[in-house]
């Protein structure tokens, strides 16, 4: 995966910090700001114009977004802190589960995975 690879994991505080961040800017409707606070692994995965529209095809991704805990996971045999937030889904839409990915990106702690389900 990328040059994040063999990377050390955020520590809680770090990982929450990023994806809060992240969120908030999502939440202020700066989804370019916010794309581009992610990694080059991301960035060549989810093009930018295609993370616009799936983010904006989201009701629930308007907020309210809350935190609900911090984990490291596995993924493809690398190590991330994760990030879960509910979305609490507002008035028009359901409650689901957000995942945030963080890894280190050449001295930079940033998003490396967004998983809306």
């Amino acid at each position: 995966m990328g040059c994040s690879r063999g990377q050390p994991v955020a520590d809680s505080a770090v990982g929450q910090k990023v994806a809060d961040e992240f969120v908030a800017k999502i939440l202020a409707g700066q989804l370019e700001p916010a794309w581009e606070s992610t990694t080059a692994e991301f960035k060549s995965d989810e093009g930018r114009e295609s993370f616009i529209r799936e983010v904006r095809a989201k009701p629930a991704m308007r907020g309210p977004i809350n935190f609900l805990g911090y984990e490291m996971v596995d993924l493809n045999g690398l190590k991330r802190g994760q990030c879960l937030y509910e979305l609490t889904g507002g008035q028009k839409s359901a409650p689901g589960k957000l995942r945030i990915l963080v890894a280190n990106e050449n001295g930079s702690w940033r998003v490396d995975g967004l998983f809306m389900e």
